[in-house]
């Protein structure tokens, strides 16, 4: 996991010098940065082949992916950057926000994650964590009320609380030290 994570860190550095057949702004490249057929493997394991083939569009400080095929999976799918970090993510089920700037913004430092179900679906899911402290909180909102029904509390990715909402108030439990 953390070659992917890796990976995913030198995406628009790969995009600036992979980009082929430049319109104005734009260009069709690769911007997953994978060399490998392993990584190329694991791209495609996690939905994300897209990135081999992708129509990317400088907008100000923002760099927009989109995949050139938008078709099936790919359909509605929108990558944003901000100085080559992470911003707004868009694909499949799933929204996903990110800070910009954090010094080690990656694709798996979410801030916010909303999981919903396709174009006709409404939100089923709410997720949001705070990031770049220590402790780390999540919170979850697994019915989507507005009320978190999960929460977690970690230092160093280790969990130090772990909390359910039941009968209208936390019931929580250390862990282990």
């Amino acid at each position: 996991m953390k070659k992917f994570a890796l990976l995913l860190i030198v995406l628009p550095i790969a995009f600036l010098v992979s980009c082929a057949s430049p319109q104005k702004n734009c260009a069709i490249g690769d911007i997953s940065g994978a060399k490998t057929d392993q990584e190329i493997k694991i791209l495609e394991a996690f939905g994300e082949g897209w990135w081999r083939n992708a129509l990317v569009c400088q907008m100000g400080e923002f760099v927009i992916a989109i995949p050139a095929d938008q078709e099936g999976d790919n359909a509605n799918t929108i990558f944003v950057f901000k100085k080559g970090k992470p911003v707004f993510y868009r694909h499949g089920g799933a929204t996903y926000v990110y800070s910009p700037k954090l010094q080690d913004a990656a694709r798996d430092k979410v801030m916010v994650l909303i999981w919903h179900g396709g174009d006709d679906d409404d939100v089923k899911r709410l997720w949001y964590q705070t990031i770049g402290k220590d402790p780390e909180v999540m919170s979850d909102d697994t019915n989507f009320d507005g009320q978190p029904d999960i929460k977690a509390t970690w230092n160093n990715s280790e969990i130090i609380e772990m909390c359910i909402w039941k009968k209208d108030k936390w019931q929580c439990k250390k862990g282990k030290k």
